[in-house]
């Protein structure tokens, strides 16, 4: 993780499910939203951070448990707050689950028009042809931010 003013990026090193040779997913750039500072994952996020850093001790894994002895999550936890969330947010848990935030997200933005290549490259995405099979959306924009596209589409 690197900490710039206006941005936070994850480089990601490990194998994931959808690398393959050649392919590899792009570092996660999160951009502060200057539009509210109330929806921004960077002032949030670098708060996070503030306020649990005493606890996350050697830890550089940036979630951990709120519980003691506060050690890193699982992706297991981390499922599982996603799933409460989207509950909380109103979103039927029992059709749509976890794994579905990266392709509803997508699509959703897709069908705001917004630049195809910058969603898929943002959400780990490499083959248009299988994103335009599956999701059939035409995008034409140039300039693209995962984070705020996604709050002002909602708006």
């Amino acid at each position: 993780m690197t900490i710039d003013e206006n941005k936070i990026t994850f480089v990601i090193t490990e194998k994931l499910k959808h690398t393959r040779p050649g392919v590899h997913q792009q570092p996660l750039i999160y951009l502060a939203y200057a539009t509210d500072k109330k929806l921004c994952i960077v002032t949030h996020l670098l708060e996070y951070i503030k306020r649990t850093s005493a606890l996350r001790g050697e830890s550089k894994q940036v979630l951990i448990s709120f519980i003691k002895p506060h050690k890193p999550i699982s992706t297991e936890t981390t499922s599982h707050w996603i799933k409460n969330f989207m509950a909380l947010a109103g979103i039927n848990t029992s059709q749509y689950k976890t794994h579905s935030t990266r392709a509803a997200s997508t699509s959703h933005l897709a069908s705001k028009h917004f630049d195809l290549k910058s969603i898929m490259q943002a959400a780990g995405w490499s083959n248009e042809d299988t994103f335009q099979r599956f999701y059939n959306f035409n995008t034409d924009r140039d300039t693209f931010n995962f984070g705020s596209a996604m709050l002002d589409a909602m708006t």
